[in-house]
């Protein structure tokens, strides 16, 4: 379990409850949510990658009307990575989305896609 800091230096347990969802892979960008349900409030990182490459850390923290109706804190979980145009080479790429400093993958991940040359 984590640790954080309180206002008096002490370490104290925080709970971590990530969840999240990697929603789309198409030939022009990578998209899904994610959320740590012990800060519902607060935006989290994910890492995307090509096979064992990253490509990018992003912030998810799009705004989506589905995740504050589904009760996932202000709403503002979601996140959209426009994929570089270097993998449009005509091969299959697989793509994966983890939690940022987790080996952790998003449901859903990893997913695959034949990008076809530009």
């Amino acid at each position: 379990m984590p640790l954080a800091a309180t206002p008096s230096g002490t370490a104290t347990a925080f709970l971590t409850r990530f969840e999240g969802s990697f929603d789309k892979l198409v030939v022009e960008s990578v998209g899904g949510w994610a959320w740590d349900g012990g800060r519902p409030d607060e935006t989290i990182k994910v890492e995307i990658y090509d096979g064992v490459n990253l490509l990018s850390v992003v912030t998810a923290s799009e705004f989506r009307e589905d995740l504050k109706n589904a009760g996932k804190g202000d709403g503002k979980h979601a996140f959209n990575y426009a994929l570089p145009a270097t993998l449009r080479d005509g091969q299959s790429h697989t793509i994966s989305v983890r939690f940022a400093g987790s080996p952790t993958e998003l449901p859903g991940s990893p997913k695959t896609l034949l990008l076809p040359k530009l």
